[in-house]
């Protein structure tokens, strides 16, 4: 499905939602550990058998991509949202619902209205700016849906440690532990969606 003209509210009306979604977040490059796209791959798998569809931003590569593989492996439903200036550079999924946005900024609006938690798999700035949106979001009770940070091998420690002092010095509340819940395994991961969803 691809549309530019039509309004976020007008997108979300026009999907079908028959199951709950998660949307997943993560490094669009391939150029990293195996170990990670392994992991994605696992994730995806699981997700599908769990009944849940996946909502990302459409690529191929990286560790959206190795999400999508493992939810197509196991026959799962694929939303990917993308805005066109990142579609002319990044070669699409294949076999997915597809939506198409005018901006970065309205792919993020459609991916949040239309998902039910999101997990944060590593990334780079991308990554980290889907991130932030939803946790400031959440900090300001203008949602309330599960953000779940996929940390394997410490991936996200420094960051973790970065909101811990940030919390003590009182720049932000120290209830950001309450609307963020942080997993080091693919088990862990799903038991916290099994919970919420």
């Amino acid at each position: 499905m691809t549309d530019t003209t039509r309004t976020t509210d007008e997108l979300l009306k026009g999907l079908q939602k028959d199951r709950p979604n998660v949307c997943v977040f993560g490094a669009s490059s391939d150029d990293i550990n195996q170990s990670f796209i392994d992991l994605a791959e696992t994730l995806g798998a699981r997700l599908a058998q769990a009944g849940y569809g996946m909502v990302f931003g459409g690529g191929a590569n990286g560790l959206m991509g190795a999400t999508a593989r493992g939810v197509s492996s196991r026959g799962g439903a694929i939303t990917g949202v993308t805005p066109l200036v990142i579609d002319e550079i990044q070669q699409r999924y294949p076999s997915m619902c597809f939506i198409e946005t005018p901006t970065l900024a309205a792919r993020k609006e459609v991916m949040e209205g239309f998902s039910d938690a999101f997990v944060v798999l590593p990334g780079g700035v991308g990554t980290l700016d889907e991130l932030f949106n939803v946790a400031a979001r959440n900090a300001v009770h203008e949602t309330s849906k599960p953000l779940v940070i996929f940390n394997p091998d410490g991936f996200y420690d420094p960051l973790l440690s970065f909101l811990d002092r940030l919390s003590d010095q009182r720049f932000i509340g120290a209830h950001h532990e309450s609307y963020l819940e942080v997993c080091s395994t693919v088990d862990e991961v799903m038991a916290v969606l099994a919970k919420h969803l």
